[in-house]
């Protein structure tokens, strides 16, 4: 029995000797592989040098404490394959673009500009010369959280396309322990086809500015004229971030935007309301509108305007009748803002409106309708019968057009008599 005993100790030492317990250290990515006797680091950390972060990658072996064996090497940049580091003279001339880990994700097409109004770089979106993305930067799981709760109206966050997954399959792996020694830059990438694809480039850090430059990779001729947009995540040390105070991404070789991010408006865009083949362009009442001008100084508009109950006379008229794809009432109607769809989405949207019988009556009680926004379209749902409707929509996004615009109109329902000369025509 106590020969057993002893075997089983014996076995027990030996294993604590020269098992190893694996660790994972906060250095950018290197795991150690730690038993009493020896240790073994496979070693993938940052290596930060003037002008550049790069990686360190090998392997480092220990016997007791003594290292016995290290081919640890920086990894090969894109600048210079042979040792990882560009001539001192080619750093000073033009900052080095890093490559690090990144992940791509289906994202779809915003319903509004907030994608590009909450960025980090919004006065940089406007430059015409350069292709610049909405870049923001997690630090932790509850901004990675935050981002996807905020924006989940706006982008699809669970499916992929084709062979690109979805937003929140490539975010699972983000967990409390890899935001302890690192954070987790986001840009959106916009396209007018979804045959397109993106990777990132490379990351230019000088000093106090941060940029990340993304590409496209399949430089395909033949697209489809689906909208699209793509999440890249960039996953970064916090150390290598720790002094930026400027970021900014952009499109290099890339294409033109899909949605005009920022437009530089001089007086607000027209209200048309659709109502199956039906449109008519609303009256603007009370307005307050600022954009800048070509120097950049800012040029604000007012205009103070009656309350739309005492307007009867100016104010256009929809006709709610039957069209030749509905025998009924079309209640349904979708506000577009300028001359084609989707082309100024605003921020924010309410409608009101009022019975005919207050047509004069300022001090009237209004009604609020309900709003839907669905795939960049603003949808409202008409009352069956004479009204007068306000609608207020808020720009809000843009540093270089924003302002706050009411419009009106009131409808009519059919008259017996156009009923009975509908169905005639039918």
């Amino acid at each position: 029995m106590k020969k057993k005993i002893t075997i089983t100790a014996i076995i027990l030492l030996i294993a604590v000797l020269i098992i190893p317990i694996p660790m994972r250290l906060k250095d950018g990515g290197t795991v150690k592989y730690q038993a009493v006797l020896y240790s073994i680091s496979n070693v993938h950390r940052l290596a930060p040098t003037e002008g550049n972060v790069s990686y360190e990658d090998g392997v480092i072996i220990e016997m007791l404490g003594i290292e016995v064996f290290n081919n640890v090497k920086k990894a090969p940049s894109a600048e210079n394959p042979e040792d990882g580091s560009p001539p001192a003279s080619e750093q000073e001339e033009e900052p080095v673009l890093t490559v690090y880990d990144f992940e791509v994700s289906y994202a779809n097409t915003p319903k509004t500009n907030k994608i590009y109004r909450d960025t980090l770089n919004p006065e940089k979106l406007p430059d015409s010369s350069v292709r610049h993305l909405p870049i923001y930067k997690l630090d932790n799981l509850e901004a990675l959280e935050r981002f996807k709760t905020d924006f989940a109206d706006e982008f699809v966050m669970d499916s992929g396309y084709d062979e690109i997954p979805s937003f929140n399959e490539v975010t699972k792996k983000y967990t409390e322990n890899f935001f302890e020694g690192s954070c987790l830059f986001l840009v959106y990438v916009d396209s007018p086809n979804s045959t397109h694809r993106f990777a990132l480039e490379g990351i230019n850090i000088d000093e106090e500015y941060f940029c990340i430059h993304i590409q496209e990779t399949t430089g395909a001729e033949a697209v489809d004229d689906a909208l699209s947009g793509w999440f890249i995540t960039v996953a970064v040390s916090s150390e290598s971030a720790k002094d930026c105070t400027e970021f900014d991404a952009v499109l290099n070789h890339g294409l033109e935007p899909v949605i005009p991010t920022v437009p530089v408006l001089r007086e607000p865009p027209e209200l048309y309301v659709v109502s199956n083949d039906t449109d008519i362009e609303a009256m603007k009442g009370t307005l307050s509108w600022t954009y800048s001008d070509e120097n950049g100084k800012a040029v604000t508009l007012n205009a103070d305007s009656s309350h739309p109950l005492v307007l009867k006379e100016h104010m256009p008229m929809l006709a709610l009748v039957p069209t030749t794809y509905s025998s009924i009432y079309p209640l349904g109607a979708r506000l577009q803002f300028g001359a084609s769809p989707n082309e100024f989405i605003p921020d924010t949207v309410s409608v009101h409106c009022w019975s005919a019988k207050s047509w004069g009556n300022s001090q009237a009680e209004s009604k609020k309708i309900p709003v839907d926004f669905e795939n960049g379209n603003i949808f409202i749902e008409l009352k069956d019968g004479d009204y007068i409707y306000e609608v207020t929509a808020n720009w809000n996004g843009s540093k270089s057009a924003y302002g706050s615009v009411c419009y009106s109109f009131y409808t009519v329902k059919a008259s017996a008599d156009a009923m009975l000369d509908f169905e005639t025509i039918e």
